[in-house]
């Protein structure tokens, strides 16, 4: 939605287009919050994407690459020119680990490469992670 600009009502009408008429987007992101509560940090960054003011970055006024000013330059205090949202990966990973399914998916290559099967395939390749 965000990616391509599309106002709520928009949204709301490409769902009754394709008649799913009990969805709007307030509904649809109030369930998805349930679901899903990660909650974005939004930092600082540069004006052309080189990186964000955050970590060894975070005391930089200018990109140390391009050399562009974070700011808006005049204003007090200062301003950014650019946001993004931070998601923090260990919350990412709690949210998945909560669900059996997938905590199964994640643990797979670790459960199978420690399997005698694995350890005793006499070089036959047995899964995707035996090869190269």
């Amino acid at each position: 939605k965000e990616k391509h600009t599309i106002s709520n009502r928009a949204f709301d009408e490409i769902m009754l287009i394709f008649g799913i008429s009990d969805v709007s987007f307030y509904k649809l992101q109030k369930s998805l919050k349930k679901i899903v509560p990660l909650k974005p940090k939004l930092v600082d960054m540069c004006w052309n994407s080189c990186c964000a003011f955050i970590g060894k970055n975070a005391d930089y006024d200018a990109c140390p690459v391009c050399g562009e000013l974070w700011y808006i330059s005049g204003k007090t205090p200062k301003q950014s020119r650019k946001l993004t949202a931070y998601f923090s990966i260990i919350d990412s990973l709690k949210i998945q680990f909560k669900d059996p399914s997938r905590a199964m998916l994640l643990r797979y290559r670790h459960e199978y490469t420690s399997s005698k099967e694995y350890r005793s395939n006499n070089g036959k390749i047995g899964d995707i992670f035996d090869g190269n």
